[in-house]
């Protein structure tokens, strides 16, 4: 294991020997149990929250979008603690840990019986206590360490489902518990091979000692300012790619002025890095700030797909999930699959059929650049939540005016119409997420220079973080607002008494605004350049 501390001189770095491929098991190791581990707990989660600690509907679901909110946040706040104080191994095996400790106690949750409510008699529940919405709060912020997405974990997140709601809970939890074991294990066996590289400050500093600068030097006259009178000392990192200074934002540039109260100490390096920045870090900024109207949608975007994701467990819940005539159900949270699935599908196909054939047409390198990529994920995502509305008019129909199945443990009926109708509208989410999730995250990823793509990801998790607590915020909203003096309440705890239907076309109606914003906002975005020009891959033709 070799120990790097990047001091003035900065030259460590290029006698460091990586152990390249040799490290790699180990983390994918990590990664893989990890996900697998994290996939299996969550997907499931409304039905736990809803049955065994006896929650409302829009109780659960205001849970789930707070926990998911924090999980994007939590990339964020790890980032800082790396890049400040611990350095990256210890935040990764901080957060290994802490991921595994969050899944005992949901384990236990469900083990331990005054961990949570005990069943209700006679249709009278008496709810959670606050000690135990304490331990449970604690388990979802512990295992938010480790944020994680992955199309192989979906599969096996069925079978867990399977386990949690068909055997046992406390069995169902254990499995992913154990899998996270396996995953800290692969983690801290590799520890020798790692190269560990000390706590040098993190990037997102800058994005305040900019503008504290430029307000500082607000005086300063920049109007015929030519570049070569800004700060910018030469790069020591072979990292580094210079972005080419712009004229967006100048009163910006006021914080690169070299004024004669500002210091330069011998290692070319402002004395005062609050009073004087480089013409980088004021062009980082600038980057930053352009981003922002992009960005902004991207969090409308997502507003859809959470409340999508959230809610068809509760529509799959009160419908016929049998599979063929042995009596196996389904269970509602495994309807996952069947997005990430389309999802896993899709990219081949598009990759090596669809983009082809773009190509011979548009001209461009991608077929179609990556910010069309992201308005024909936000179009699609309309569609796929006015299809929702219209499947679950149909559903409450049945249930309303047929004989139904049986009785869902939501109170209300079920509807002998198939579950599979949830298919069309889980396709749809899987196609948006293949265009603009993954536009998101080539996008965030090349508006940065290669040295602070971190940078990139932290925002893109943000947005992710935001539209979570911004969800939750719209449910509540609704729910209080939509049920008062008696009248209908859209999102009642009993789908058929309530018009989830019109929820959905309430949240098409915000996607259509979305799609208009976005279209402006991607007409006049002016995509960043480096010395080696902007990127192929971003820019129209």
């Amino acid at each position: 294991m070799e120990r790097v501390d990047r001091g003035e001189n900065d030259l460590a770095q290029d006698s460091v020997k990586y152990p390249g491929w040799k490290a790699m098991p180990y983390l994918i190791g990590n990664e893989s149990f990890e996900k697998l581990g994290t996939m299996g707990t969550m997907a499931n989660q409304l039905v736990y929250l809803t049955t065994i600690f006896q929650m409302k509907n829009v109780e659960a679901v205001t849970m789930m979008n707070i926990a998911a909110g924090t999980a994007a946040m939590a990339p964020l706040l790890g980032a800082f603690l790396s890049d400040n104080y611990i350095g990256r191994y210890a935040t990764l095996a901080f957060a290994s840990l802490a991921s595994l400790l969050g899944m005992v106690l949901l384990t236990l949750t469900a083990a331990i019986t005054n961990l949570h409510p005990p069943a209700c008699n006679q249709h009278v529940c008496q709810g959670s206590t606050p000690s135990q919405l304490f331990v449970l709060i604690s388990a979802y912020f512990l295992s938010s360490s480790e944020r994680v997405v992955s199309a192989l974990a979906t599969w096996h997140s069925a079978l867990t489902n399977s386990t949690q709601s068909n055997i046992s809970w406390a069995i169902g939890l254990g499995i992913p518990a154990v899998l996270m074991v396996f995953s800290c294990i692969a983690f801290f066996i590799g520890t020798k091979l790692y190269v560990i590289v000390k706590p040098q400050g993190s990037p997102f500093t800058g994005f305040v000692q900019v503008p504290v600068a430029a307000f500082k030097k607000r005086w300063v006259k920049i109007s015929e300012l030519p570049d070569k009178e800004l700060f910018d000392p030469p790069r020591r990192s072979s990292l580094a790619t210079n972005l080419l200074h712009t004229n967006q934002f100048k009163f910006l540039d006021k914080a690169a002025v070299v004024t004669p109260e500002d210091k330069i100490q011998s290692n070319g390096e402002a004395a005062d890095p609050w009073r004087l920045c480089t013409v980088q870090q004021v062009e980082l900024v600038k980057c930053f700030i352009r981003i922002i109207p992009i960005w902004f949608s991207c969090v409308l975007f997502y507003i859809p797909q959470s409340q999508h994701n959230n809610y068809t467990v509760y529509q799959a819940q009160q419908m016929d999930r049998r599979l063929g005539r042995g009596g196996f159900q389904i269970p509602a949270g495994s309807f996952v699959v069947f997005n990430m699935l389309t999802l896993t599908v899709w990219i081949p196909i598009y990759d090596r059929l669809i983009v082809p054939q773009l190509k011979k047409i548009t001209k461009h390198e991608e077929g179609i650049t990556v910010l069309q990529r992201m308005g024909v994920g936000i179009a699609i995502s309309i569609l796929g939540m006015v299809v929702s509305a219209l499947v679950e008019q149909r559903r409450r129909c049945i249930a309303l005016h047929k004989p139904p199945l049986e009785f869902a443990s939501t109170g209300g009926t079920i509807s002998s119409m198939s579950s599979f109708w949830l298919l069309p509208q889980l396709i749809l989410f899987g196609l948006c997420e293949a265009f603009n999730m993954i536009g998101q995250t080539e996008f965030f990823y090349h508006q940065f220079p290669d040295n602070m793509k971190s940078v990139g990801m932290a925002v893109f998790f943000l947005g992710q973080a935001v539209s979570n607590y911004a969800s939750g915020i719209l449910v509540m909203t609704v729910h209080k607002a939509t049920g008062r003096n008696g009248s209908r309440n859209w999102l009642a705890q009993d789908l058929n008494k309530g018009r989830l239907d019109l929820f959905y076309l309430t949240v098409s109606g915000l996607g259509m605004f979305n799609l208009v914003y976005f279209i402006i906002c991607a007409k006049y975005y002016q995509f960043n350049s480096t010395a080696n020009g902007a990127n192929p891959r971003l820019v129209p033709k």
